[in-house]
């Protein structure tokens, strides 16, 4: 049995009929004939029709790839994507000459003939029209090549899908006429057969069934399968493959199982990527910084809560499709901007969308709070934007710089904002010839204060000093406390001995 399933299916069928017509010549003969005819429709469906539609097939996904590419071409300005694309552009223009020359080679009737020539004249117009087009956008004529592309390579492009569209069809009416023709000399042949069956005293009852199993019934399984899958549907259980088989049929199974399997890798990466959609929006939804992001035309993709509720924008402002104009003007109307006059915060930022360019800046609201903004272009046009709170963070900081610059009992600059201090008067007398002079002093016998008092009553003390120590000194001077009871004054610009002696 192995050996049979290994020769053709002519073989197969000219075997079987050939001890048919040691019982009856005639309707031997006859049968032989009518069962070539389905190999015939059978040759044809593997050799001509399907590989027709693979070629086709192919050439319209490199069509619709090319296309996006271009379009990526005519939108981008950076110059190593453009290398990238226009490589890109290269192989599936390659891909689709490869494509029109295994067609040429196959194209049988008139009419695929003069579609498939429509189809290369729309495609060299359309190659046509971008050579004139990508030196445009080399020389600053993007709005004109933009235009022109919109207006004469889409809907020339669109026009040779249409073209490919039209000769599948051709393919697919060929497909049924030849699955009818199948199903006609099946019909004729099943008849004959048994007649030559009735007359052979059943002898060759058995030879019949093996045929049936496994020429006619795959064949006819294969064509409603294609016929199926030409609808959408997508049922595994059609056809119980057999792939041990090496005759035309069993080529025939392979290509209808790549094919299929095809289209399921298709379905699974399409829902694959809604599944990716859904998990982008729930984290952005759950995002704890604002996130808004734009289109090129300057409306609203999508928004999360974050950023609703860091500017209190109504739920209908949030929706996709709303102006950004519309949402500038509500955050100005409620105070929520930079700076004092609304107009010219609003031009600031009409600017900065225009030249396209990232922005990381920290921005004071006229309600106090510190937003860290980041403004981030998007190929193609439009924008996408965080927008942190840090108003608590800066808060922190700024008291963490203030403590660790002063001193806790007494407020006054400690070692550390002394030193910088005592460094930047140094370089400023140098510049300019100033005078400095440093006033040190301690409390004499604060030890026993502290022994005697307690410890309370000499931080008292120590804070009372301090305090008049600043109400001595002019506002440009700097009294720090070095540790302990040690104090130091600097006393810069002054008439020197004069003024430090009567402050000392």
């Amino acid at each position: 049995m192995r050996g049979l399933k290994d020769i053709s299916v002519g073989t197969k069928l000219s075997l079987g009929f050939g001890l048919a017509l040691l019982c009856v010549v005639a309707v031997g003969v006859f049968g032989v004939a009518q069962l070539r005819s389905l190999n015939k429709v059978t040759s044809e469906i593997t050799s001509v029709w399907l590989p027709q539609v693979q070629i086709v097939g192919e050439m319209k996904r490199n069509l619709a790839e090319h296309q996006l590419y271009a379009t990526l071409r005519v939108r981008t300005a950076e110059a190593a994507q453009i290398a990238g694309i226009e490589k890109e552009m290269a192989r599936e223009s390659d891909e689709i000459l490869q494509g029109r020359r295994a067609y040429r080679r196959s194209a049988g009737s008139l009419a695929e003939q003069q579609l498939f020539d429509q189809f290369v004249n729309l495609w060299t117009a359309y190659e046509d029209s971008l050579t004139s087009i990508f030196p445009l956008l080399e020389t600053g004529g993007r709005t004109m090549a933009v235009k022109e592309f919109e207006t004469v390579s889409l809907p020339t492009v669109a026009a040779a899908s249409q073209r490919l569209d039209d000769l599948l069809a051709l393919t697919n009416e060929r497909s049924t006429a030849a699955a009818t023709m199948a199903d006609s000399t099946y019909t004729v042949a099943q008849r004959l057969t048994w007649l030559a069956v009735l007359f052979a005293a059943g002898c060759l009852g058995g030879l019949v069934a093996w045929i049936r199993h496994n020429v006619s019934k795959p064949i006819l399984a294969v064509t409603e399968a294609m016929r199926c899958l030409a609808q959408g549907e997508r049922r595994s259980s059609l056809i119980a493959l057999k792939r041990d088989r090496r005759d035309e049929v069993g080529v025939l199974f392979s290509a209808f199982a790549g094919y299929r399997a095809s289209l399921e890798r298709s379905d699974a990466l399409a829902r694959e990527a809604e599944l990716e959609r859904q998990q982008l929006a729930a984290a952005a939804a759950n995002m704890p910084v604002g996130l808004c992001m734009f289109d090129a035309e300057r409306r609203l993709v999508l928004c999360n809560q974050s950023y609703a509720d860091l500017y209190h924008v109504p739920e209908v402002l949030t929706r996709p499709g709303t102006p950004w104009v519309d949402l500038m003007r509500f955050r100005i109307a409620a105070g929520l901007y930079v700076g004092q006059d609304p107009e010219k915060y609003l031009q600031q930022l009409t600017a900065t969308i225009d030249r396209a360019e990232r922005v990381v800046s920290l921005v004071e609201l006229r309600d106090g709070r510190t937003i860290d903004l980041i403004h981030q272009p998007l190929p193609g046009g439009g924008w996408l934007a965080t927008h942190h709170d840090v108003t608590d963070l800066r808060r922190s900081e700024a008291k963490i710089s203030h403590m660790a610059r002063h001193d806790g009992l007494t407020e006054l600059p400690n070692r550390i904002l002394f030193r910088e201090r005592a460094e930047e008067a140094l370089v400023e007398m140098r510049r300019d010839g100033s005078k400095i002079a440093f006033l040190c002093l301690d409390l004499d016998h604060f030890k026993a204060v502290n022994d005697t008092l307690g410890h309370p009553a000499g931080d008292a003390l120590l804070r009372e000093v301090a305090a008049r120590l600043k109400q001595v000194v002019r506002e440009g001077d700097t009294v720090a406390r070095l540790g302990g009871d040690e104090f130091v004054i600097i006393q810069t610009a002054v008439d020197q001995p004069v003024e430090s002696t009567a402050l000392a």
